[in-house]
């Protein structure tokens, strides 16, 4: 059997603007260029440099800890209704404060911001609806935010009793 090079049909030329495509959501990052999903390709995490994304991911990390740990405090003692009071009440803290936590990081990393109070008014519960339904921006912050609520409540379905 001998192989003849022919045309290339339009499922090729279909196959190659979608291979244009992927190749196009790989982001430039300031070392080399990482293939990302395409979800958060223009998400502005891809644009920390990778000390700069392991600080934030740190940041992040302990904030969650800490709202855990305040959570399984508060959550142990109490009955189920009490609990999923507690973790609705910490989620919803959390998502309206974090942002002055995140933004105090950013002091650190980006030179010339002002300090300044991003707080806003407090988020509405069909804000906060959204997040945990991840309905919200497509973005890693809102998707983590959705996370971290949804594990929250877990906690306050499962914790035990003493």
């Amino acid at each position: 059997m001998q192989f003849v090079p022919t045309q290339p049909t339009e499922r090729h030329c279909d196959r190659m603007r979608d291979d244009v495509l992927i190749q196009t959501t790989l982001l430039a990052n300031r070392q080399e260029m990482l293939p990302t999903v395409i979800m958060y390709a223009d998400d502005t995490f891809h644009t920390l440099t990778y000390p700069e994304q392991l600080g934030l991911i740190l940041v992040s990390t302990g904030l969650a800890g800490g709202v855990f740990l305040i959570a399984w405090q508060l959550m142990v003692p109490q009955g189920r209704l009490i609990r999923a009071a507690i973790a609705a009440s910490l989620f919803y803290l959390f998502v309206w404060l974090s942002p002055q936590a995140y933004y105090t990081y950013y002091l650190m990393v980006f030179d010339g911001l002002a300090w300044q109070m991003v707080i806003k008014a407090p988020p509405s519960p069909q804000a906060i609806f959204e997040i945990v339904t991840f309905q919200g921006p497509p973005t890693l912050a809102a998707h983590s935010k959705g996370l971290l609520g949804l594990t929250l409540m877990l906690i306050a379905l499962g914790a035990p009793r003493p």
